[in-house]
């Protein structure tokens, strides 16, 4: 290994370090290391951590009482278990697993710019995410963003790596991760029809030789997804009745298509809480699967009779996606997350224009997991989380910008520098020659 290579090397690894040590201090500092998952904070937690449990007891995503369910799919549970089945249930080795797991996506971020524009691009975009708030934040908490960050991370990096090179290990290890990442966030399964739609677009643009090999390598990753996929469908129509990734995406259909956020300002485009919904209306059903049904009922409903207002839905969502500021009291938190986000916005959409002219597979890995992202966004509501959740995309387009722009700064120092140079020699040559003639 060239010490070159060496240095990039160390230089990552300070850089997870450093992540790692400031994603502790928080967690020490303001959540506390050993206290149990804050309902008030972040109400998915107890439902992730919970599942964690249940498998180290033998119980594969059960209640507290036993009863199966699939409210929740099981990817990030099973992301916490390692530190569970180690340490028991310690909250104090989930919170720095989960730590340790944020810091790593920052590695496999700075995978992902290596290879799109090399290794400046890539400790920049590791760097970055080490630090960015709306990151940083979720490791603080049991929650879905903190492995699926690292997931999605991972499966873009080995996804580029196996379209342009190949590779049954490659394929397969990103399949694998693309996998991990739907079990963690369910909606990310729209990636695979979007992912189709693009493939077959492609065709009429690309060789057919080369189409085809693209379109193998796909298939390769897709067949591994739904390796991890199925079992779980086939689960849920055994256990629960239903072949469902979820049964709340009901509940999330009409939290965010309903009296309030249609009519109501303050709520459109974002979600209302079931209970205050069943407040207004009348109680849904108790059993989970019942109750997911009559929930997606309603909301189908309510879009149905509000379709004249669904492009000011939609448009509101959109803006709630990329609006800088997060609904939070806490002053410091709403800001560092704000200025973060406009800080680095300019240089992710200057990171995507330079991946795009110079890498269009790398660009097209990158955009279909966003695409899905903003699908979800339109399906069901707009949210900072859902942002957030593909934060290390973001950044490492956010990198590439930032890369990019140092190397046109440095040419044009070195320009600068050159003719500076170049005009001294020539004023220096006249004198001589100015000396000579006067002698």
């Amino acid at each position: 290994m060239a010490v070159t290579d060496r240095r990039f090397w160390y230089a990552m690894a300070g850089i997870v370090a450093l992540a790692f040590g400031l994603r502790v201090g928080l967690a020490a500092h303001f959540v506390g290391l050993d206290s149990p998952p804050d309902m008030e904070a972040q109400p998915d937690q107890i439902d992730y951590e919970n599942g964690a449990y249940q498998l180290t007891q033998g119980r594969f995503m059960t209640l507290d009482d036993g009863t199966p369910t699939a409210k929740r799919t099981p990817g990030t549970a099973l992301s916490l278990l390692p530190a569970y089945a180690a340490f028991g249930r310690s909250y104090t080795a989930g919170r720095i697993w989960f730590c340790l797991l944020s810091s790593l996506t920052c590695l496999a971020t700075g995978l992902i710019a290596l290879q799109l524009v090399g290794r400046r691009g890539a400790l920049i975009s590791a760097a970055l995410l080490a630090i960015y708030p709306g990151h940083a934040y979720h490791a603080m908490h049991f929650v879905s963003e903190v492995p699926y960050g690292l997931w999605l991370a991972s499966a873009a990096a080995l996804s580029i790596a196996g379209v342009r090179r190949g590779g049954w290990k490659t394929l397969i290890g990103a399949g694998l991760c693309w996998g991990l990442a739907i079990h963690c966030r369910p909606q990310l399964v729209l990636l695979v029809p979007i992912s189709v739609l693009v493939v077959a677009l492609l065709y009429r643009w690309m060789q057919s030789s080369e189409w085809k090999l693209m379109a193998r390598r796909f298939a390769v990753q897709a067949a591994v997804v739904a390796a991890l996929i199925v079992p779980w469908l086939v689960r849920n129509q055994v256990v629960m009745g239903k072949a469902t990734m979820s049964s709340i995406s009901g509940l999330g259909l009409w939290g965010a298509h309903n009296a309030l956020t249609f009519n109501n300002p303050g709520y459109r485009g974002d979600w209302a809480r079931t209970s205050l919904l069943e407040q207004l209306t009348v109680p849904l059903p108790r059993e989970e699967m019942a109750k997911d049904k009559e929930a997606w009922r309603r909301g189908m409903e309510s879009i149905q009779a509000n379709l004249g207002k669904m492009p000011l839905l939609i448009g509101t969502k959109l803006a709630r996606f990329v609006w800088p500021f997060a609904e939070t009291p806490n002053a410091i938190v709403r800001w560092a997350f704000a200025l973060s986000w406009m800080a680095i916005l300019p240089f992710i959409v200057w990171g995507a224009l330079v991946t795009w002219k110079q890498s269009r597979d790398g660009a097209m890995i990158i955009l279909l997991p966003t695409l899905a992202t903003l699908a979800t966004v339109v399906m069901f509501y707009g949210s900072i989380r859902f942002r957030d959740s593909i934060a290390p995309l973001f950044v490492a387009m956010a990198g590439i910008g930032m890369a990019r722009c140092l190397a046109m700064i440095q040419a044009k120092v070195r320009t600068t520098t050159q003719d500076a140079s170049v005009l001294h020699t020539m004023k220096a040559s006249e004198s001589e020659g100015e000396i000579r003639r006067a002698a």
